[in-house]
C-alpha cells in the first residue's frame, strides 16, 4: 500500500493546433472584425448624415440620441411618479416649520426668502 504518493511525471502537453485549425480560427476572427467594422461604419454614416441635416436645416441635434426611447421612458416614468405624489415642478423646495403648517412649498424662487420670513414669523 502506498500512502501520499506523488505522480512525478510532467503533465501531458496539449496538442498544438494544426494549420487548418489555425486558419479556421483566424477566418472566424476576421469575419467577426468585418461585422464590427460594418456596424461602426454605419453608425458613423448615420451620425454624419444627422449632423449635415441639422446644419442644413439650421437646427440643433438632441443632447441624447435615444432611438429605442429608453431614456424618454425613464424621464416620463419619473414625471408621472412626481405627478402622483403632488410634485408639479423641479426643483421642489419646501420651507419646513414646527409651528402651524408643517411645510410650505415655494413655487417661485424669487419669493423664497419672503416665504422663509413668513414662516419664521408665524
Amino acid at each position: 500500500m502506498t500512502i501520499g504518493a506523488i505522480d512525478a511525471r510532467s503533465p501531458r502537453p496539449e496538442r498544438p493546433p494544426t494549420a487548418p485549425e489555425l486558419e479556421k480560427r483566424l477566418q472566424a476572427l476576421k469575419d467577426q472584425r468585418a461585422g464590427l467594422d460594418d456596424q461602426i461604419g454605419a453608425e458613423t454614416a448615420r451620425k454624419q448624415f444627422a449632423e449635415r441635416f441639422a446644419t442644413e436645416h439650421k437646427t440643433d441635434l438632441p443632447f441624447v440620441y435615444d432611438p429605442q426611447g429608453k431614456f424618454a421612458a425613464e424621464v416620463n416614468s419619473d414625471r408621472d411618479m412626481g405627478n402622483r405624489i403632488g410634485i408639479h415642478q423641479t426643483p421642489t423646495i419646501y420651507v419646513v416649520s414646527s409651528k402651524g403648517q408643517p411645510y410650505t412649498e415655494v413655487s417661485d424662487l424669487g419669493s423664497l426668502f419672503k416665504t422663509i420670513d413668513a414662516v419664521k414669523n408665524r
